[in-house]
């Protein structure tokens, strides 16, 4: 493996790292919180969980691995 591929490796498993941390405290807390002052609002995890699995999809892109198994066997 190239050095620009074991880079992209590693930034997709912190991404992955990332998103497995985020999923957690989604799952400890409502998905939709009542601020102090009244307002209602998303957890503030679930876009840190959003971003982490786009730039997820990006570096399988990067590694040739963005197909999933089931439209490897279609093709």
């Amino acid at each position: 493996m190239t050095t620009f591929g074991r880079a992209v490796l590693a930034a997709y498993r912190q991404a992955y790292g990332r998103c497995v941390e985020a999923e957690e405290r989604v799952k400890e807390t409502p998905t939709i919180l009542k601020t102090p002052s009244g307002y209602v609002q998303q957890s503030p995890w679930l876009p840190v969980t959003n971003k982490q699995l786009e730039l997820m999809a990006r570096f399988m892109s990067e590694l040739g691995i963005s197909r999933p198994p089931a439209a490897e066997s279609r093709s």
